[in-house]
Formats: C-alpha cells, sequence, structure tokens
C-alpha cells in the first residue's frame, strides 16, 4: 500500500518511473533506455527519408511536365515562325527563332533535372516501395 502512494503525485512536471522499471536492476535501465532512444531516432529517420523521396518524385513529375510544355510551345513557335518568315517580317521571325533556341534549352534543362530527381527519388526509395513497383510492374494492366 504505502509503494502505491509514492507513485502517486499531483505535480503534473514530475515524472515517476512505472513499476515495471522500478522492478528492473539499475544496470539494465541504461540499456532499456538506449534502446528506446534508438528506436525513435529511427523511426524518425525512416519518416525524414520518406518525405525525402515523396519530395524527389514531386519534383521528377514537375520537370516531366515542363519539359512537355517546352515541347509544346516550342511546336508553337515553329509554326508561327513559319507563318511570318512567309509574311516577310524577318525582324518578327528572327526574335521568334531566339525564343526557339531560349525554350529548347529550358527542355534540356528540364529533362537533366527529370532524370536527376528519378534517380534520386530511386536511391531513397525503401524497400516497400520497391516491393509495391515489383508487384505492379509483375501485375498485368486492366485497361
Amino acid at each position: 500500500m504505502t509503494r502505491f502512494l509514492e507513485d502517486r503525485t499531483n505535480d503534473k512536471e514530475v515524472v515517476v518511473l512505472p513499476r515495471i522499471l522500478m522492478s528492473v536492476s539499475p544496470s539494465v535501465r541504461p540499456r532499456l533506455l538506449s534502446l528506446l532512444l534508438l528506436s525513435c531516432c529511427l523511426s524518425g529517420c525512416a519518416a525524414m527519408i520518406a518525405d525525402v523521396h515523396l519530395y524527389y518524385q514531386q519534383m521528377a513529375v514537375n520537370y516531366k511536365e515542363a519539359e512537355e510544355k517546352a515541347k509544346v510551345d516550342i511546336v508553337t513557335l515553329e509554326r508561327k515562325s513559319a507563318v511570318l518568315l512567309q509574311a516577310g517580317e524577318t525582324h518578327k521571325y528572327n526574335k521568334a527563332q531566339k525564343e526557339i533556341g531560349k525554350i529548347k534549352n529550358w527542355q534540356d534543362y528540364c529533362a537533366r533535372q527529370h532524370e536527376r530527381f528519378a534517380q534520386a527519388a530511386q536511391k531513397t526509395a525503401g524497400p516497400a516501395d520497391s516491393k509495391k513497383n515489383a508487384d505492379q510492374e509483375t501485375q498485368p494492366a486492366s485497361h
């Protein structure tokens, strides 16, 4: 009865070890504490790696979309520049050609970045992600 009363406290800032830890020998306590801290750290690292993986995946998608938009813009400008050349407006044609060059550079940059982020996402993929991807590849697509 006395031990039960010793465990109780009205002060909310004081932490009292549960009886299970009180009954464990003092030499084992540091090991249990280090095991508890290690498990907390590892779960935090796993969550951070998952977040980084999702970030890399999203960046790869974003750059792929930007690359595709650049392709569409190039086609549009090439058509426009052909019309300008036929109309004899060489100044506007030259401006359109410079713009096409800039967009092609942007498209190349986006392609490199897409590849870079896709590779980074693969490197940070956890075992669960690689297992899920392997399962998706082996299953036939249902259309």
